[in-house]
């Protein structure tokens, strides 16, 4: 269990850094209330007022702590293998178990993408963005977005290994096992992160606005919109998922090997 821990680590810190601007220009199009004129669109806006590094807005909190979450995702799902031989149960208590780390991730992550003021990255500024909002919105607000982000993870999880223990069982390679496990997963649950998006991205600095501003009224704002209006940023979403995956379980397999050869 020790090397699944260290290995979701590298794993999911290397996959995420290397496709956070797609990343960055799907959550640009997932909180966007109305159109957001396209990809191309939005990369220049990102660009004109931020750089090229605008792009990389948000990258900290992701490759420093979510590197930690997919780390207690590859733990939980090796403890879960333990219980059961289900490998929808195992991905869905990995994902239960991540889900509740990953939701003050994405909050930070998401408010300095969408930021129109361009976000210097580093913990220590985090850290101060972390201060702000547990003075304003209390230690609530830093779990803005946990509903369906709890929903999205535990579901999706569960889908995920089903499908990666599936063809690993087959002898097929990680990174196809990855992919093909992702983009199976990902689309059935994706409107609920969006849903998380568009919470997070709201700050709640009064009583009233973190009254209203709650998952239920999030979620009634999209059922009144077009079922083809609940799923924004979706290509790019798989786009990035491709590369994410691919990269994040070659590093999870290898790096395990390497550290059980090491301990044994």
């Amino acid at each position: 269990m020790l090397a699944d821990l260290f290995s979701g680590f590298f794993g999911g810190m290397c996959g995420i850094f290397v496709t956070h601007p797609l990343d960055t220009i799907r959550v640009r199009a997932q909180a966007a209330t109305s159109s957001s004129g396209g990809y191309m669109h939005i990369v220049k806006e990102i660009v004109r007022k931020n750089g090229l590094k605008g792009l990389y807005a948000g990258v900290t909190p992701p490759v420093f702590l979510r590197g930690l979450s997919f780390s207690a995702n590859r733990g939980a799902f090796a403890f879960a293998k333990r219980k059961t031989r289900n490998p929808f149960l195992q991905g869905c208590f990995a994902g239960l178990v991540s889900g509740l780390c990953d939701t003050p991730i994405f909050l930070l992550k998401c408010r300095a993408q969408c930021s129109p003021k361009k976000i210097q990255e580093s913990l220590r500024n985090y850290c101060k963005m972390t201060a702000d909002i547990l003075r304003m919105e209390g230690l609530y607000g830093m779990f803005t977005g946990n509903i369906p982000n709890m929903i999205l993870f535990t579901g999706s999880y569960g889908i995920f290994y089903w499908v990666y223990e599936g063809l690993r069982d087959k002898d097929y390679h990680p990174s196809v096992c990855g992919v093909c496990a992702c983009l199976t997963s990902w689309p059935l649950f994706y409107p609920f992160d969006v849903l998380r998006t568009r919470a997070s991205v709201v700050t709640k600095k009064t009583r009233w606005s973190r009254e209203f501003f709650t998952f239920r009224y999030f979620a009634r704002d999209m059922a009144a919109a077009p079922v083809h209006a609940w799923f924004p940023g979706l290509s790019m979403t798989l786009i990035r998922a491709v590369p994410r995956f691919a990269v994040a379980m070659v590093v999870c397999e290898e790096s395990k090997k390497r550290i059980e050869s090491v301990m044994n």
